[in-house]
């Protein structure tokens, strides 16, 4: 293997900011080209948990798109996803705001998010009420047909959230290693 010191890889300079969690973004962009073929160009995309930008910074870079919203509880990380997306040149609508609060009169076509995690030292009550609560309101903010790519390490509280919810089928699961650990991305149609 041979690499090239004098060229310079600039593919990932947008990443100036990032919050604790943050996606790195090589995952990011591995993740997006996991799930190209369900991406559908000029699609309304939402993330909810969309911290410093990165997935809807490589949704766009990789399919054209009619609009990106970002939603995040935490100001912190809607300041780093302004910065990343100008740094992109991506114009993305950023909110901050509790995705179980927050409320629209659009529907989008596709969600996209790095889905929150505790820590191995965390009780895991937090994650179990807000993945049940996430889930059941995926219906209210993507439209019928729609699509939805959550990517988590808590795959099997994913799993366990989306029983018994006759909205959403779970169409196929991708494994995607990253550091040591063993996310997946799900891939969801809202019925």
């Amino acid at each position: 293997f041979i690499k090239l010191y004098t060229v310079k890889d600039n593919r990932f300079d947008y990443r100036e900011k990032s919050v604790p969690a943050s996606i790195n973004p090589v995952t990011a962009a591995i993740v997006m080209k996991a799930i190209e073929k369900w991406l559908k160009p000029d699609a309304k995309v939402i993330d909810p948990f969309c911290g410093a930008g990165t997935m809807l910074i490589e949704r766009a870079k990789l399919k054209e798109f009619k609009a990106l919203t970002g939603v995040d509880i935490y100001g912190s990380a809607i300041t780093a996803a302004t910065t990343n997306s100008k740094l992109a040149n991506i114009k993305m609508e950023l909110i901050p705001e509790d995705i179980l609060e927050y409320s629209t009169y659009n529907v989008f076509d596709e969600m996209i998010s790095n889905m929150p995690f505790e820590s191995k030292g965390g009780s895991g009550d937090f994650n179990t009420r807000l993945y049940r609560d996430f889930v059941d309101r995926i219906p209210s903010l993507i439209r019928r047909g729609g699509m939805v790519f959550l990517y988590t390490v808590e795959s099997n509280l994913l799993k366990k959230s989306l029983v018994g919810n006759e909205d959403l089928q779970v169409i196929d699961t991708i494994k995607v290693e990253s550091g040591g650990l063993i996310p997946q991305v799900f891939i969801i149609k809202v019925k």
